[in-house]
């Protein structure tokens, strides 16, 4: 898998937020797939908890629709993410400082 595509799926996942957004920005389409990925299509599905065992963040349970987005048709394993950040210097949310209130502000 070349850098680009591993780049593009590493930015489409941390553009997905969670929290009171019920609809995922569609990528621009315009007919082309890029290369090594697929078309995933749009669709919804029930998002959160309905049950007794559900904790307060999972409620309530609410419809969330995706738009459609391309993935990457090959899995990348935890040696290439590796290989990616050491090449890049890419820093995961998780290893920046980050308030909610600034990860909020994304979505």
């Amino acid at each position: 898998m070349d850098q680009k595509s591993l780049l593009l799926l590493i930015l489409f996942s941390l553009s997905c937020c969670s929290g009171s957004q019920s609809t995922i920005e569609s990528v621009d389409l315009n007919g082309i797939v890029p290369e090594g990925m697929v078309l995933i299509p749009e669709g919804a599905y029930m998002m959160g908890g309905k049950s007794d065992q559900s904790d307060p963040d999972e409620l309530p349970q609410h419809a969330v629709k995706v738009s459609p987005f391309f993935m990457e048709q090959t899995e990348v394993t935890n040696e290439q993410f590796i290989e990616f950040v050491e090449a890049t210097a890419f820093k995961t949310v998780a290893q920046n400082a980050i308030s909610m209130v600034a990860l909020d502000s994304r979505c």
